[in-house]
Formats: structure tokens, sequence, C-alpha cells
């Protein structure tokens, strides 16, 4: 899947989850995200989207540009999305 899937995937769910719109350039705990959010977040992109990150680029990674370089697919295991 592209960058800019991911992009849009991470977007949606962190927003959701946060309940506030999300730029590109924010970082997940600077908007307010804690540690049982970030479970919420990695239990949702895999399970709707068969989307993986790895929970240490989700710590680190500045912002959700740079966090989406690090996703990938499982499509065998993928939603409907």
């Amino acid at each position: 899947m592209s960058h800019e899937r991911s992009l849009a995937i991470l977007l949606e769910l962190s927003g959701d989850i946060l309940g506030v719109e999300l730029e590109p350039s924010d970082h997940f705990f600077e908007r307010g995200g804690n540690s049982l959010q970030v479970l919420r977040l990695v239990t949702a992109m895999e399970r709707d989207h068969g989307m993986r990150v790895e929970l240490q680029h989700l710590l680190n990674s500045p912002n959700f540009a740079d966090l989406a370089t690090h996703c990938t697919f499982d499509l065998g295991e993928a939603g409907n999305s």
C-alpha cells in the first residue's frame, strides 16, 4: 500500500481515538494520546485494515507522516477497507 493510504488510515483512526482532527505533522502523544489509546490504535489498524507498525515506531516517530513510512499491510488479514 502507498504512503498516502497509510497516512490517511493513521489520521482517521487516531483522530477517532483522540477525538480531534489531525494533520500529518501532528504527533500522537503531543495531541493528547496515552498508552491505552496506542493499544486501541494498534488493534484498530490491524483489525480493520490489516495494517501493522512496530510499537517502537509509534513511540519514536516525530509525526504521522513519518510514522506512515513504517507501516506495513498484511492483505490476507485486512478488513473490508
